[in-house]
Protein backbone atom coordinates (compact mmCIF):
# COMPACT_ATOMS: atom_id res chain seq x y z
CA UNK A 1 0.00 0.00 0.00
CA UNK A 2 1.24 3.49 -0.82
CA UNK A 3 1.57 6.01 1.97
CA UNK A 4 -0.62 9.11 1.46
CA UNK A 5 2.50 11.25 1.92
CA UNK A 6 3.66 9.92 -1.47
CA UNK A 7 0.68 11.35 -3.36
CA UNK A 8 2.56 14.52 -4.41
CA UNK A 9 5.31 12.27 -5.79
CA UNK A 10 2.72 10.28 -7.74
CA UNK A 11 1.33 13.52 -9.15
CA UNK A 12 4.84 14.54 -10.20
CA UNK A 13 5.36 11.15 -11.86
CA UNK A 14 2.06 11.48 -13.71
CA UNK A 15 2.99 14.96 -14.95
CA UNK A 16 6.42 13.78 -16.11
CA UNK A 17 4.73 10.91 -17.95
CA UNK A 18 2.22 13.22 -19.61
CA UNK A 19 4.76 15.85 -20.65
CA UNK A 20 7.69 13.52 -21.35
CA UNK A 21 10.01 15.88 -19.51
CA UNK A 22 11.07 16.56 -15.93
CA UNK A 23 11.62 20.22 -16.84
CA UNK A 24 8.12 20.61 -18.25
CA UNK A 25 6.62 18.93 -15.19
CA UNK A 26 8.61 21.28 -12.98
CA UNK A 27 7.29 24.34 -14.79
CA UNK A 28 3.70 23.10 -14.50
CA UNK A 29 4.11 22.49 -10.75
CA UNK A 30 6.09 25.71 -10.20
CA UNK A 31 9.03 23.74 -8.82
CA UNK A 32 12.60 23.10 -9.90
CA UNK A 33 13.55 20.12 -12.02
CA UNK A 34 15.62 18.91 -9.10
CA UNK A 35 12.58 18.93 -6.79
CA UNK A 36 10.54 16.88 -9.27
CA UNK A 37 13.40 14.41 -9.76
CA UNK A 38 13.78 14.09 -6.00
CA UNK A 39 10.09 13.26 -5.60
CA UNK A 40 10.29 10.60 -8.30
CA UNK A 41 13.42 9.12 -6.68
CA UNK A 42 11.60 9.03 -3.33
CA UNK A 43 8.77 7.10 -4.94
CA UNK A 44 11.22 4.76 -6.70
CA UNK A 45 12.95 4.10 -3.39
CA UNK A 46 9.63 3.38 -1.66
CA UNK A 47 8.49 0.97 -4.40
CA UNK A 48 11.93 -0.52 -5.03
CA UNK A 49 11.71 -0.16 -8.81
CA UNK A 50 12.81 2.22 -11.54
CA UNK A 51 9.81 4.26 -12.73
CA UNK A 52 11.30 6.37 -15.52
CA UNK A 53 13.67 5.76 -18.38
CA UNK A 54 15.09 7.61 -21.35
CA UNK A 55 12.71 7.89 -24.30
CA UNK A 56 14.47 9.71 -27.13
CA UNK A 57 15.15 13.29 -26.08
CA UNK A 58 12.83 13.05 -23.05
CA UNK A 59 11.78 10.52 -20.46
CA UNK A 60 9.05 7.93 -20.37
CA UNK A 61 7.55 5.47 -17.95
CA UNK A 62 9.08 2.07 -17.44
CA UNK A 63 6.81 -0.96 -17.16
CA UNK A 64 6.93 -0.54 -13.40
CA UNK A 65 6.05 3.15 -13.82
CA UNK A 66 3.00 2.23 -15.88
CA UNK A 67 1.95 -0.26 -13.22
CA UNK A 68 2.47 2.31 -10.44
CA UNK A 69 0.18 4.82 -12.10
Amino acid sequence: MIDAALLPALLSLLTVARTGSVGAAARLHHRTSSAISQQVRKLEHHLGVRLLGRAGPGVGLSRAGLAAL
